[in-house]
């Protein structure tokens, strides 16, 4: 499916919502691993429960035979291709409710960390388009602009902050995808928030910065396939 997104666009158009269902559905393919389903709402999460979820994550990464994230990421690849192809109407569509921008955002509980990057580099995609979308008039501007500002955009804040405190994302990429991330966020509507959501950012940006919060933690697979 990537293949076919990048090398023919306009062929693939009309097979593009059927393409994404596929891809937002293989992105979750997990069968080793069971994941807390109150993770996704995102008013409900905390460092410790996200660090629990990760407790016994030593165990999966032993398992050789377990190739189900190779699945995920081809998925997470897919969604990326659609996102740098489209033009401003499809854009504006991946906001839909249920869509890929929510989709993404709830899989940054992702376990393995080649496709938990590949999911917050979508995700920062999706919004540097959306942003200069937006900054052209060349989307819904009132109804996306809205959307970020109110709930969405806040809410990435949080998790961000969240998994920059997580011990299962203390390693280099991992956190280097987090701060681009929060970087594009500061270009959209309302950028960070307020006072609170400033300071936590600035908080762990500190952390990171003096070495207190680089500690890391056994990475994951570093396969690049």
């Amino acid at each position: 499916f990537e293949s076919f997104v990048r090398n023919c666009p306009v062929d693939v158009k009309p097979q593009l919502p059927a393409i994404i269902r596929s891809a937002l559905a293989f992105m979750k393919y997990d069968p080793n691993y069971s994941y807390d389903s109150d993770d996704e709402d995102d008013d409900g999460d905390s460092t410790d429960s996200m660090e629990e979820e990760y407790e016994d994550d030593d165990e999966y990464e032993d398992e050789d035979d377990d190739d189900s994230w190779k699945v995920r990421r081809c998925a997470i690849r897919t969604i990326c291709a659609v996102i740098e192809s489209s033009d401003a109407t499809t854009t504006a569509a991946l906001w839909a409710e249920d869509g890929v921008a929510e989709s993404l955002a709830a899989r940054f509980k992702e376990r393995e960390e080649n496709c938990r990057v590949d999911v917050i580099d979508a995700l920062t995609k999706l919004l540097r388009n959306t942003v200069r979308a937006l900054h052209n008039g060349n989307s819904d501007n009132s109804t996306i602009a809205t959307l970020m500002k109110e709930t969405y955009i806040p809410k990435r804040v949080k998790k961000s902050t969240t998994v920059l405190k997580a011990s299962f994302s203390r390693t280099e990429r991992t956190q280097t995808s987090i701060l681009y991330l929060l970087t594009t966020i500061c270009f959209t509507p309302q950028g960070l928030g307020f006072a609170p959501q400033i300071t936590a950012v600035l908080t762990h940006v500190a952390s990171l910065l003096s070495g207190s919060g680089s500690n890391s933690s056994s990475p994951s697979r570093s396969n690049s396939t």
